[in-house]
């Protein structure tokens, strides 16, 4: 119990509460008397999901997650002073620095981050560190990097921390089914701030002996290469229209990936519906590819009505990813493809104002 109060004492001090949540992991922990209980114990509490009602608000989920983050790290943080000599350190150490992305309080937040960037300093140049908990370690690190807008203030440069794990990580297990994803974020990143340099990388890449890896770049290559030469586009859609790309030339066409679990997604449908209803009359079409599983159909139609969406919309039916993101090297949705009356590409970022501002100026309005 000493040793108890004194983690509490600490997490206090670094500013994380435990008011609310000490007494479950206290009382969890009088019955961990081994390592093993502690591990099923943290497992269970990783596993465990929110039952707040058909419809939770986003509120709702954010804080029962912040609440079971703030268990979790307790009890991990307990796991790592008790049992630092355990085979199974870093993967607790993993779901440490997991857990610590939740807390909506901002005290709270910083205090668990901190601790979780020690972590992960420490993780990727342990020796006993497993593979696969180590490449978890490499991802985790990278994504904190990649979304800090101090980090990448400075440009290219400030990038090469993220391409020294992403190099670390190529030498240690080339073939991770990890790797592409990750390459894919850099490549995203590269691009805003040198283009040279980023299609350099994508020519680079595109050779890699992990084949993910060379199809995403091969993808983005030929992404890059629409502002010189049109997309072929067909495919038949979820209502049963037909739609060929090269139809809709002397039109301006968005080609708009996105999934009904993408939130910004849905969040900038009321946009592209608005820009839809006023500019359509005059020569602007939509196409929507969503990158949602075929399981998923009745959802997507659900949506689509309830978003009053027109436009014809694309679902894989037959493969487990979509097949049009990936001949795109699609990294991230929402995903707005604007093409103009040629059928080249003039932006994949046509959101929020620059949408309307896009697609007026190629009307000539």
């Amino acid at each position: 119990m000493y040793f108890l109060n004194q983690v509490c004492l600490c997490l206090c001090l670094l500013g994380i509460s435990v008011v609310p949540v000490v007494s479950a992991p206290i009382v969890a922990t009088k019955a961990l008397a081994s390592a093993d209980a502690a591990i099923a114990r943290l497992i269970a509490l990783v596993a465990e999901r929110p039952e707040l009602g058909s419809s939770p608000t986003r509120e709702e989920t954010r804080a029962w997650w912040d609440r079971q983050s703030a268990i979790i790290s307790t009890q991990a943080e307990y796991f790592l002073s008790a049992y630092s000599g355990d085979s199974r350190y870093w993967q607790v150490a993993g779901m440490y620095l997991r857990s610590s992305l939740h807390a909506i309080d901002t005290a709270v937040r910083k205090a668990r981050m901190r601790r979780a960037h020690m972590l992960a300093d420490e993780a990727l140049v342990a020796k006993d560190i497993s593979d696969d908990d180590w490449q978890q370690v490499v991802e985790w690190k990278f994504y904190r990097l990649l979304h800090d807008p101090k980090l990448l203030a400075g440009g290219a440069k400030s990038l090469e921390p993220l391409r020294a794990l992403l190099d670390d990580l190529t030498q240690r297990i080339p073939q991770t089914p990890r790797l592409h994803g990750l390459e894919g974020q850099y490549v995203e990143a590269l691009l805003r701030y040198d283009e040279v340099a980023a299609e350099a990388l994508l020519a680079q890449l595109a050779q890699s002996e992990n084949e993910a890896v060379a199809a995403q770049a091969k993808g983005v290559l030929k992404l890059r290469s629409l502002r010189k030469t049109p997309l072929e586009l067909k495919f038949t859609a979820i209502d049963g229209r037909e739609v060929d790309l090269s139809k809709l030339r002397g039109k301006v066409v968005l080609v708009d990936f996105w999934a009904t679990w993408c939130e910004p997604c849905i969040a900038e449908m009321p946009n592209v519906k608005r820009v839809y209803d006023k500019y359509h009359a005059q020569g602007f079409e939509v196409i929507g590819i969503t990158l949602d599983k075929a399981s998923d159909i009745e959802r997507v139609n659900a949506e689509i009505v309830r978003l009053g969406m027109p436009w014809p919309q694309f679902i894989d039916m037959e493969n487990r990813r979509n097949r049009f993101a990936d001949e795109l090297g699609i990294i991230a949705i929402p995903a707005p493809l604007l093409f103009d009356q040629q059928g080249l590409l003039v932006s994949a970022r046509a959101r929020g104002s620059r949408l309307e501002a896009e697609v007026a100026k190629l009307l000539k309005f």
